[in-house]
């Protein structure tokens, strides 16, 4: 028996070492999707007779085509307990959470209705603290922390690749990590080793994205953008407008410094009233106004609509059961109300304008 153990032991070894000295290549980067992304946040409902695995998320993925989107984020989670624990965890077994298998499907029915599919693995933290505040106190746990980011996003990087997504998510609103310039270097030149997707990350908001120093090792510029669009909860139409086109100004600057399209990663208004205030909060303070959400919408696609460097938004969010928002909710599901209306329209005039027109 041990003879037989040492053999097994010795070629394992012998594997390992074959494995070690194997040249790896990279697979064929493929471009950016063509024109105009039209996209929404896919978040998956928790249960598996709703998961990207099921068939009700198709039928939901077919209603969303219908309003004329032409892709989505399909958004895998990994977990840590509090922003200053250098260990993630995620788990890709779970039916009701996000399987490697219930991702791949997801990409697959995407494509199966005309969408392209954006992967954006994210980590949730302890109680919901925000990623942003996520910072090691010492060396040895900014390494430890490092290895296992780039674990989990590589891992998902390879799912990408198996269902071939049209674009991957390298981080999201990791704000405190952002100037280990190099540590993030290395996991991005990982992930191009596993998946030929254009590459992105996704800044908290407009405003973050100028301290993001690895932007030339990436194929767009991603922005999670909640940046507020008026400080007066009563602004007009213009004002609103006025308020996206100063927040994109220095995303701008970025796309024509680093000649890469700006891609909105995220976005999206709780239907409060002044939802432009905080655009990322989901306040009880304030009564609720859907149609103040619909407002800040139209006032960011008339705002950029014609921006050359603006290449798509995701609107925050849909989930894969299709189900309209609940009545009362403050969340930001789009489906059923004034959000969804700006939404299909904006996306219904974009894509007649751009049928036949060259790529952006």
């Amino acid at each position: 028996m041990t003879g037989t153990r040492d053999r097994l032991a010795a070629q394992l070894e012998q594997w390992a070492n074959r494995a070690h000295a194997a040249r790896i290549a990279a697979p064929r980067r493929r471009p950016m999707p063509a024109g105009f992304l039209r996209g929404v946040s896919y978040a998956m409902t928790n249960r598996v007779d709703s998961s990207y695995a099921s068939p009700r998320s198709f039928e939901t993925l077919r209603a969303l085509a219908k309003r004329d989107v032409n892709s989505i984020s399909i958004m895998p989670f990994a977990f840590s307990r509090t922003a200053s624990d250098p260990e993630i965890g995620f788990i890709h077994r779970n039916p009701s959470g996000e399987t490697d298998e219930g991702t791949v499907l997801a990409v697959v029915h995407a494509r199966q209705v005309g969408m392209s599919a954006m992967l954006k693995p994210q980590i949730w933290l302890g109680g919901g603290a925000f990623v942003g505040e996520i910072a090691m106190d010492r060396e040895e746990d900014w390494k430890e922390w490092f290895a296992d980011y780039r674990r989990f996003i590589v891992h998902n990087a390879v799912v990408a690749e198996a269902g071939q997504a049209e674009l991957f998510c390298v981080g999201t609103e990791l704000s405190k990590t952002e100037i280990r310039d190099g540590q993030w270097r290395s996991v991005i030149a990982a992930v191009r080793l596993a998946t030929g997707a254009p590459l992105l990350y996704a800044s908290n908001w407009a405003a973050g994205a100028v301290r993001v120093p690895f932007w030339d090792a990436l194929d767009a510029i991603g922005v999670d953008f909640y940046d507020p669009l008026s400080a007066n909860p009563l602004a007009s139409d213009a004002e609103l407008v006025l308020g996206a086109r100063r927040a994109y100004a220095p995303l701008a600057r970025l796309a024509s410094t680093h000649r890469k399209p700006v891609v909105f990663t995220e976005a999206g208004y709780p239907p409060v009233r002044g939802a432009w205030l905080t655009p990322h909060e989901e306040p009880m303070d304030r009564p609720l106004d859907p149609e103040h959400a619909g407002r800040a919408i139209a006032a960011v696609f008339a705002a950029l609509e014609r921006e050359p460097g603006w290449k798509g938004v995701y609107w925050w969010k849909v989930f894969s059961d299709g189900q309209p928002a609940a009545p009362g909710s403050r969340d930001h599901n789009i489906l059923g109300r004034a959000a969804e209306r700006v939404v299909a329209s904006a996306y219904a005039r974009i894509a007649r304008a751009v049928a036949g027109a060259p790529a952006r």
